[in-house]
């Protein structure tokens, strides 16, 4: 057992549910470095109307620098990153990945073509593709179950924070400097950061909180990858994920130049406030969602999904209701829109590493971030541009807001695959609960189990 927490921090044999401050540190740490994982990725949006007339390229164009070029590299590193993590030092994969998406978000900014700013978006999301799973992963090992959700919804944070620090900080920079400044300026506090990660995260053992003292060894991903798509609660969930996260994650990319062209707010005016009001929703739903999903689930846990159901279709109303409305109304909107994105997450990825074996939580996690990311940031802001591309022969300047519109019915989908994944829910965890339980007594897996079993 790392010493760094060792026997005075968390009695992992007996489970216990006491909390050491050592914990809340890696916790907050690890916020902090999500926090600018999302700043780094999220400051594009404010820059899309600069850059574009800076480097004379389409809505296509734009699209497909901001999420496509960047979800390409991420999904391509994630998996591989989440074995080493499964394998190798977390802290030290989480250091190199900052080191890397830092540098390339400074070189986004020396960008004189939009080859170049392809290829320094692709260097970004091969950075941040590295820290995400092994964060959650961490954070899995330290929280025991009864704590899980909570604690990652908690990491979950750093998407509204994140992002409405970048949107902020994109509007201030833009007015003091310009966008190349931005890019610059951006990248500098991950490397700032780096030293602590490195230096004060210990390196804290797989199963750590769910009493196994002596996890199995991590199985390749060979098998892996089957042991995953075999549990159907959890193969459910990463489809629910990533067709939701496109409202939370892919619209998001659009939403400064649809206040600018469609509201006609001025340039470095519209980041702020949806910053403010996106994060808004996002941190009241994260941190609400957690406690309500617990406590739907203790008389049927099924009641946890169907919570996934209710807060997809609410989220793409009030996102189809955004796009609608005149004046200042739109903001409130798309707080709503984030507040119900974001009660669902910690629940999520709560339940999704709780499936998961023990020896491949980074792994399954990254494995839903491929998916999510392929869809929500690949696909979305580039199936948006080109609509608006599309449409713009009959709507004019409003194309961008009608493609947006049609976007938003990705919701129905999304509350599709919530359903299927709490048909086969209880089944699922009840026997994660038996593996692991084996697993803690030092007995390997019942022939029942061995299919979710590494």
């Amino acid at each position: 057992m790392d010493q760094g927490i060792g026997a005075t921090a968390i009695d992992a044999r007996a489970g216990t549910a006491r909390l050491h401050p050592r914990r809340f540190y890696i916790l907050a740490l690890l916020l902090l470095v999500s926090i600018l994982n999302f700043v780094d990725r999220s400051v594009i949006s404010v820059l899309v109307e600069p850059i574009r007339h800076d480097l004379q390229l389409s809505d296509s164009q734009m699209g497909f620098l901001t999420g496509t070029a960047f979800a390409l590299t991420y999904v391509t590193m994630v998996i591989p990153a989440a074995r080493l993590a499964d394998r190798w030092s977390r802290p030290k994969v989480i250091a190199l990945a900052m080191l890397t998406w830092s540098i390339m978000t400074m070189l986004c900014g020396a960008a004189k073509s939009g080859t170049q700013l392809f290829l320094a978006r692709f260097g970004v999301g091969f950075g941040e593709g590295g820290s995400t799973p092994s964060s959650q992963a961490m954070v899995s090992d330290l929280f025991p179950r009864s704590q899980r959700s909570a604690a990652l919804a908690v990491l979950a944070l750093c998407s509204p924070l994140g992002t409405a620090l970048g949107l902020s900080f994109g509007d201030w920079a833009l007015k003091a400097f310009d966008w190349r400044t931005t890019f610059l300026l951006a990248g500098v506090p991950g490397l700032v950061l780096l030293p602590l990660v490195l230096f004060t995260i210990p390196n804290v053992p797989k199963g750590h909180s769910d009493a196994i003292a002596a996890p199995p060894p991590t199985p390749s991903l060979v098998r892996t990858i089957p042991i995953l798509w075999r549990i159907r609660t959890f193969r459910y969930l990463v489809l629910a994920s990533a067709t939701q996260t496109v409202l939370s994650a892919g619209l998001p990319f659009w939403l400064p130049a649809f206040l600018q062209r469609s509201h006609h707010m001025a340039k470095g005016t519209a980041g702020t406030p949806l910053g403010l009001a996106m994060a808004a929703g996002l941190v009241i739903g994260s941190l609400a969602g957690g406690p309500l999903s617990e406590w739907l689930g203790r008389r049927d846990m099924r009641r946890q999904l169907w919570l996934g159901i209710a807060t997809s279709l609410l989220s793409g109303s009030s996102a189809a209701a955004a796009f609608l409305v005149p004046g200042d109304a739109v903001f409130l909107l798309l707080g709503m829109m984030s507040f119900f994105g974001g009660i669902f997450t910690g629940p999520l990825f709560g339940i999704s590493l709780t499936l998961a074996p023990v020896a491949a939580r980074a792994t399954a996690s990254a494995c839903m971030l491929v998916i999510i990311n392929l869809t929500a940031i690949g696909l979305g802001p580039l199936v948006v541009g080109r609509l608006s591309d599309w449409l713009h022969p009959s709507f004019g300047e409003e194309s961008l807001r009608a493609a947006l519109l049609c976007v938003t019915l990705i919701a129905l989908p999304a509350a599709s695959f919530f359903w299927l994944a709490s048909r086969s829910y209880r089944g699922d965890m009840a026997a994660a609960a038996k593996r692991d339980r084996e697993l803690g007594e030092g007995r390997k897996p019942g022939r029942r189990d061995a299919r979710t079993a590494p």
